[in-house]
């Protein structure tokens, strides 16, 4: 008796994976540092949950899986200013997380239809993206020393631009898809004192 096992040709994309290149520089300085980096990738694979066997989960199951962002740019710093006022800060540029199009089919629509309601992905998962942001946070510190005790002023501002790019959104079709159920938190200012003795 000959057998053959073989694995379905879908096999090889459902689970392409991670694939990406990154490139870092980095350069120190008497009163500070500085660093850059780009990150361009794709994370690809199944999308589909729920019984695989039905052929109605599996429509359009490939597609753009976990935190796929194409393309990252990453850079912050730090630096000894006057009065030994220490700058820091760091900025992260990222495209859009990738979505899904999910249409709920009901028996008002497939009137035969075995199950109360189908969901179906309309389009490949990352075929729509959330919009690009952009984050910059920035911190000043200084140090006092008192009788060996040492107190360190901190003032932290966290998302300078205020940007307020949509991090999650309705993705079901219908009247509210594409409402945002989640945005960047707005501009935060954090004032602190650290003591160490």
């Amino acid at each position: 008796v000959d057998e053959l096992l073989t694995n379905f040709d879908e096999m090889d994309e459902m689970f392409e994976g991670y694939h990406g290149i990154e490139a870092k520089l980095t350069k120190r300085f008497t009163k500070g540092n500085f660093f850059f980096g780009y990150t361009a990738g794709r994370n690809k694979g199944s999308t589909a949950t729920g019984d695989r066997n039905n052929p109605n989960a599996l429509i359009n199951e490939v597609g753009n899986t976990g935190f796929d962002s194409p393309h990252q740019i990453r850079g912050g710093g730090s630096y000894l200013m006057p009065y030994d006022i220490q700058f820091s800060g760091a900025i992260r540029s990222a495209t859009g997380l990738p979505l899904s199009r999910n249409w709920s089919v009901g028996r008002s629509v497939v009137p035969n239809l075995t199950q109360v309601t189908q969901s179906v992905q309309v389009l490949p998962r990352g075929e729509v993206r959330l919009d690009r942001f952009d984050i910059l946070d920035l911190r000043f510190s200084k140090v006092f020393r008192v009788k060996g005790t040492t107190f360190e002023g901190i003032a932290d501002l966290f998302n300078v631009l205020n940007t307020n790019a949509t991090t999650g959104e309705v993705q079901t079709i219908g009247s509210s898809l594409g409402v945002p159920s989640e945005i960047v938190d707005a501009r935060m200012i954090r004032l602190g004192v650290q003591l160490r003795f």
